[in-house]
């Protein structure tokens, strides 16, 4: 096998900056910054993945405090449904106890009624008929 020699170009070197001028001291200035900001990096980063964390673990159990309050409000509306239906079956019972013939016919009897031998047949007048608006009513919608 040969050995062949591979032409790698050289890089170039950097200009030469004269010690002490702008750019060498705003440089240095640079760095520091840099190295600083590359030190609180990771705290910077933990703090974020816990703050992440921390909010989500918050969103789920608000969701679930307001699943628990649907359960709650439902069971009570439920509860209170059958309290009304109850309480409804009660008062119909109520109602066609106070409504039956036997009932009625000792009332009218205590009040001195009886029942009559003739029925007789009332025709009503026909009612009055309110007079038809005539003219134009600008302001009719104002009643």
């Amino acid at each position: 096998m040969i050995a062949r020699v591979l032409e790698v170009p050289l890089p170039e070197p950097a200009p030469r900056r004269r010690a002490g001028t702008r750019a060498g001291r705003s440089a240095v200035g640079r760095r520091r910054e840099q190295r600083l900001r590359a030190r609180y990096a990771p705290l910077g980063r933990i703090a974020a993945i816990v703050l992440g964390f921390t909010f989500v673990i918050v969103a789920y159990l608000a969701l679930l405090a307001n699943v628990t309050r649907l359960n709650y409000e439902l069971s009570k509306s439920a509860h209170l449904r059958a309290r009304l239906v109850d309480q409804s079956a009660r008062l119909e019972d109520q109602i066609a106890r106070l409504e039956s013939r036997e009932r009625l016919s000792r009332l009218a009897a205590k009040l001195g009624m009886r029942e009559a031998g003739t029925f007789a047949e009332v025709a009503l007048p026909a009612p009055a008929q309110p007079p038809q608006p005539s003219g134009i009513a600008l302001l009719s919608w104002l009643k």
